[in-house]
């Protein structure tokens, strides 16, 4: 599998605006702790997004590379937490 690009990123804000907000939660891989803080507990690397946890993101970003195989399995089973996210084109 190929390194994803930057087309290959999805971002989904619950809200306008690319400022983080106090309370505001972020999930996605951990490389966001390059631009967003490796110690900021806004960020939170979670590929199930809160499925299991029950935490609320307010924005997730979402890469095939990373994602894709949880993306899948969670479709598969019928789990609504990617209903979001484009299904992958052929």
């Amino acid at each position: 599998m190929s390194m994803p690009s930057h087309a290959d990123v999805i971002v989904l804000n619950r809200r306008p605006g690319p400022a983080l907000q106090p309370g505001d939660l972020v999930m996605g891989a951990s490389e966001l702790g390059y631009a967003l803080g490796f110690y900021n507990p806004q960020v939170v690397d979670d590929v199930w997004l809160g499925h299991w946890t029950g935490r609320q993101p307010t924005m997730v970003v979402v890469d095939r590379w990373y994602y894709q195989q949880v993306i899948d399995t969670a479709r598969a089973a019928g789990c609504t937490i990617y209903m979001s996210v484009p299904a992958r084109s052929a």
